[in-house]
């Protein structure tokens, strides 16, 4: 809601302290954003257990380099599944954090 004073001064568009819709947008962008990034962090724990589980040995040794690489490839697909595939996590957290976040500013207003 803008208001036009004809002097260039916009007041805040909530004076009582409450959110401008726009910014909870932002909010609610970011807050996906952590969501997905926590679903990427879950993938790549996944990852790493189940590539733990793969006996050693073979025809080549693996060095500390080949170590590297691999869990450098896991975080990238980690990322990858979790922007692409959607396993549900980000999207399950999402909403109960969103949940939240509309409870508080719901009390806060009251």
């Amino acid at each position: 809601m803008k208001i036009n004073t004809g002097n260039g001064y916009q007041p805040p568009v909530d004076p009582a302290g409450k959110q401008d819709p726009a910014d909870k947008n932002g909010q609610s962008e970011k807050l996906m954003d952590l969501c997905q990034q926590f679903e990427a962090v879950f993938v790549h724990n996944l990852l790493k257990g189940m590539r733990a589980t793969i006996p050693g040995g073979g025809l080549l040794e693996k060095g500390l380099d080949s170590e590297m690489i691999e869990e450098m490839r896991d975080l990238e697909v980690s990322k990858a599944i979790s922007r692409h595939q959607h396993i549900g996590i980000a999207d399950a957290l999402y909403r109960q954090l969103s949940g939240l976040e509309k409870q508080n500013s719901d009390k806060s207003g009251d």
